[in-house]
């Protein structure tokens, strides 16, 4: 019986002698997970040792060693697949909150190329509205030093807004607000 309960719960014995009414005992408890068997098994194997001599107490732990080595493997294949379902999480989420922020294509210095460089590239301001007004000098200077971009303080507005709309026509911009990471080339 005791063969028959061990290979239900996926565990190999190789018993040489032991005590009748030990075995049937082991029998009769009652087991509710495989944790409690392997328990149950490797105190069987402990007292079948202490009266067959030490060839039994090896071969039971060896059998239960080779049970833990797989399950061991089994916790080391969750643990691959929950870390590969984060990865996927992170890289999903990293895509949806990263814009590739080109040129505008609206004329230079008027209300929707201002609107494209603010919503697609840098928002110059705290997030709670405050900030420099869009299009004023201390805009442009923020924007310039967010996009790492020369400094064109000197210009008057147009030859600004053409500067600024020349230099970033031959760059990408690859930009995550969340996490307030750009990076052009």
């Amino acid at each position: 019986m005791l063969r028959k309960l061990a290979a239900n719960s996926g565990i190999s014995l190789a018993l040489r002698c032991g005590d009748a009414r030990e075995t049937t005992d082991f029998v009769k408890s009652e087991f509710s997970d495989r944790a409690d068997v392997m328990r149950a098994l490797g105190e069987l194997a402990k007292l079948h040792a202490q009266r067959c001599g030490r060839y039994l107490q090896y071969r039971c732990i060896l059998r239960l060693t080779r049970r833990q080595y797989i399950t061991s493997h089994i916790q080391q294949f969750e643990m691959k697949i929950f870390v590969s379902v984060c990865a996927v999480i992170v890289v999903g989420w990293l895509i949806l909150t990263t814009n590739i922020a080109r040129a505008p294509s609206e004329p230079p210095c008027t209300e929707p190329w201002f609107s494209y460089l603010t919503e697609h590239y840098f928002a110059i301001e705290d997030g709670e509205g405050h900030g420099p007004d869009i299009g004023s000098g201390e805009w442009f200077n923020g924007f310039e030093v967010m996009a790492r971009l020369p400094s064109s303080y000197g210009l008057p507005l147009q030859q600004r807004c053409a500067a600024l709309q020349a230099r970033l026509e031959p760059r990408i911009y690859i930009i995550n607000r969340p996490l307030g990471l750009s990076i052009s080339f």
